[in-house]
């Protein structure tokens, strides 16, 4: 039988008032991965793709995640919301009736130029920006 006096692993305790196990034992740190906010190459594309989107690089598409976008590009959060919107429109324009589809691609294309002019004003010479339909 095991001698019951020998005490836990400093992991095991009373925190604070009662017993706890921790997976991370107590005064240790642990290994966070640090999120990557880099992106490689000087060329973005504003793209739909099946629910993709909206934006891309040389490595393929970039998160869509405001915070990431802020982080990463430098990007105002009004400019975010509307590129978020602008695909969340891309997908219903893709799967939705068009009555007369030609003026409606015609809309969302001046829609998609306008957003590639905010994108390149918030970005500067960092990165060329383009459009692709």
């Amino acid at each position: 039988m095991e001698d019951r006096d020998d005490p836990p692993p400093p992991y095991f305790g009373r925190y604070p008032d009662g017993p706890y196990w921790s997976a991370v034992p107590i005064g240790e740190e642990r290994d966070v991965e640090e999120e990557d906010y880099a992106v490689e190459g000087s060329d973005l594309q504003l793209m739909w793709d099946e629910g993709g989107g909206p934006l891309w690089g040389i490595e393929g598409l970039l998160p869509d995640d405001p915070t990431w976008l802020q982080r990463a590009l430098g990007l105002s959060e009004g400019l975010i919301a509307d590129l978020i919107a602008w695909r969340d429109d891309m997908n219903d324009f893709n799967w939705g009736s068009h009555e007369d589809w030609l003026a409606d691609q015609k809309v969302m294309d001046q829609r998609s130029e306008a957003l590639v002019e905010r994108l390149q004003g918030e970005l500067g010479s960092r990165f060329e920006v383009r459009y692709r339909a």
